[in-house]
């Protein structure tokens, strides 16, 4: 149950940042090749942080599965 939010959050990001990404490295811009390079330049940094948001739901679902049932429990 305590898995749900993490995931959900996540794929919520990821399309977001996914579809952002896209557009940003895959649609065609003006012929200007500064302003095409700024875009590729941000696309990198967004599926940067994608793949960081991805490693970070990886490690979360471990402690996760690590911890105790309840911090309750201790008391």
């Amino acid at each position: 149950m305590k898995k749900i939010a993490p995931i959900i959050i996540t794929i919520f990001a990821v399309a977001y940042l996914g579809v952002s990404g896209y557009i940003l490295l895959f649609v065609d811009s003006e012929d200007n090749w500064s302003v095409k390079l700024l875009l590729v330049i941000i696309g990198i940094v967004v599926f940067g942080i994608l793949i960081a948001m991805i490693y970070t739901l990886r490690q979360r679902l471990k402690e996760i599965d690590k911890e105790e049932d309840d911090d309750f429990s201790k008391y």
